[in-house]
């Protein structure tokens, strides 16, 4: 063996060495993170509490069980000075209390888990606290106010100790896979990484860290905007019309917010902070391709969610938790389809030579299953239609054969597009007020049509038609009020209405509405103009999405549109200058 290759085969198993550490790194901060061993079952749970019996209930989550089971209350029964709740016969993993809404201040003093064997105090850090307005806590009990549908749970849910040596054999079997493709598919995006100078590097990293949990990517993006903003240049802000316009839809937000909303509502000027901020940013930065990282980091995000739902998986004997937001965890699973799509149409319109491109194809489409976005798919169906027609049918008949094939086997996705296909569905559109609030046709799509019926009932002034109804609490009980009167059970009536268009119509009035067209219709009039194929299909997605999502109401959502539009452009740009270049070299 030559010197070269003792050297090569040395690099190899170091390279896969460091990504098979970092792979259980990852995988055991998850597992340890969201499970915790216990060697006995309980069947008893023992609460010392100021709260009476009537203004409590727990709930279970079973074996099997993907989420707290509320079909089946455990009332508990007050025994000697406390409340002692029967846990069901069946091993349990986790549990909720509940707390009625009072306006006195209540205590727990203890939590205790009993069995024939043993008994245990729960520390008060070991549980989530929701609708809770805390007054003091310490280890063993808690003091707060409860708000409606208050309640705790457990961080960590229960697992038995051969579960636990079952799972670590299966992450250390994982890790073996994760590292093989990483190591196989990292090369060519470590080589472009190490080529960029420093500002370059930090500046790539914008795009990846949207899809970090919060607040991590605001860190990432102010942090970025430090080390640019010294660049920033005029000529470019004011010749970036989609940046200008970015940031008149967040001053129409604003006035509407101070001038015609009853109360200012600072969280959601600050959601779409973001808008105002990036069109500076976005005249800063320099030209590069902003965009060369993001399909292999969004490859350990697949992976992560790959990695993590075989785990629960294998804890639960439950395939719901390679479905929806089960599988995509912190991040919602409509946001990351989105980012699947745009890798997808990245690699096949600007890096057809990606080494690996079928298994990073492979990958994020069947991630795409996993979200479970119906428009999304279907979207992506047509482009592979298109693109199939034009460039390559066998490319098309894979995708088309997967997806398909899917549709047949993996049930929540199967059941996610039956409810489209469910002409009946749309009769109780007709119905005011629905006869049934648990009615089966009222489902995603239905729901999202009520909505939207009820938005434009509403406005029957002038003063609404230009200025909308305000973005405080105010506008969003008038309308919620509205759907309780059409029949809506009160859980559903604080349902958004998933439509970017009606929103902004909702809220802002035709002044806001007609802002946001401009953004989306000048920018695809620009794109088609200069022929910039991924920024027309991007623009064509946005504007379809934007009908079933309100894509503007999230901060990951404004991010990435946003960063999309700005700064895709400049990352094309340079890259049409790069390879004119080199031709001329040639």
């Amino acid at each position: 063996m030559t010197v070269n290759h003792k050297v090569g085969l040395k690099s190899y198993l170091s390279g896969f060495f460091a990504l098979y550490i970092l792979s259980l790194t990852c995988m055991l901060i998850y597992f340890y993170g969201g499970y915790e061993v216990k060697q006995w079952q309980p069947n008893q749970l023992i609460i010392s509490t100021t709260v009476s019996n009537l203004e409590l209930v727990v709930y279970a989550k079973n074996k099997n069980d993907s989420e707290i089971d509320f079909n089946k209350p455990l009332l508990p029964k007050l025994l000697n000075g406390q409340l002692s709740v029967d846990l069901l016969k069946n091993e349990i993993r986790n549990f909720r209390i509940y707390f009625g809404k009072t306006n006195t201040v209540s205590r727990i003093h203890s939590v205790r888990l009993v069995s024939n064997l043993d008994s245990l105090n729960l520390n008060m850090n070991l549980f989530t606290q929701k609708r809770i307005l805390l007054k003091s806590k310490t280890n063993e009990g808690l003091e707060f106010v409860p708000s409606e549908n208050a309640y705790l749970e457990l961080k960590r849910d229960w697992i038995n100790a051969l579960e636990f040596r079952t799972i670590i054999i299966i992450i250390l079997l994982m890790g073996l896979i994760l590292s093989g493709i990483l190591l196989y598919l990292s090369n060519q995006f470590i080589k472009d990484f190490i080529h960029l100078d420093i500002k370059s590097k930090i500046v790539s990293l914008f795009p990846i860290a949207i899809f970090l949990p919060h607040p991590w990517y605001n860190f990432v993006f102010i942090f970025s905007f430090l080390v640019v903003v010294k660049d920033f240049q005029f000529s470019r802000f004011i010749k970036h019309r989609q940046g200008l316009l970015l940031i008149l839809y967040f001053f129409i937000f604003l006035v509407v917010d101070v001038f015609f909303s009853e109360t200012f509502n600072v969280a959601i000027i600050e959601t779409f902070l973001p808008l105002f901020f990036l069109p500076f940013y976005a005249a800063s930065v320099p030209r590069f391709n902003h965009f060369r990282l993001l399909p292999f980091a969004t490859l350990l995000f697949c992976l992560f969610f790959y990695s993590s739902s075989i785990i629960d998986c294998i804890v639960f004997h439950n395939l719901n938790y390679l479905s929806f937001d089960l599988f995509t965890k912190y991040i919602h699973p409509v946001y990351f389809s989105y980012l699947l799509f745009f890798n997808l149409l990245y690699i096949e319109l600007c890096k057809q030579n990606l080494e690996g491109i079928f298994w990073f194809r492979f990958i994020f489409l069947i991630a795409l299953l996993f979200c479970g976005s119906k428009l999304v798919l279907l979207l992506l169906f047509g482009f592979y239609l298109i693109y199939g027609f034009k460039k390559n049918w066998k490319i098309f008949l894979s995708v088309a054969v997967i997806m398909i094939l899917s549709l047949f086997v993996f049930n929540p996705t199967k059941i996610r597009f039956a409810q489209l296909l469910h002409n009946q569905s749309f009769s109780i559109l007709k119905e005011s007020p629905v006869q049934n609030p648990q009615d089966v046709r009222l489902n995603s799509l239905t729901l999202r049509l009520i909505i939207w019926q009820e938005c434009f009932h509403v406005f029957k002034s002038t003063h609404s038609y230009m200025f909308g109804f305000g973005l405080d609490e105010h506008a969003d009980s008038y309308l919620r009020n509205r759907l309780e009167l059409r029949g809506l059970k009160r859980g559903l009536t604080k349902y958004d209405p998933h439509n970017q268009y009606i929103t902004t119509y909702y809220k802002t009035g035709l002044i806001g509405l007609l802002v946001l067209l401009g953004i989306c219709f000048y920018g695809l009039k620009t794109a088609l103009k200069q022929h910039h194929k991924l920024i027309i299909y991007c623009y064509f997605f946005f504007i379809i999405v934007m009908l079933a999502e309100s894509v503007l109401q999230r901060v990951v959502g404004i991010y990435f549109f946003a960063s999309l539009i700005l700064l895709l452009p400049l990352s094309i740009d340079h890259q049409m200058e790069f390879q004119l270049k080199k031709d001329i070299k040639n």
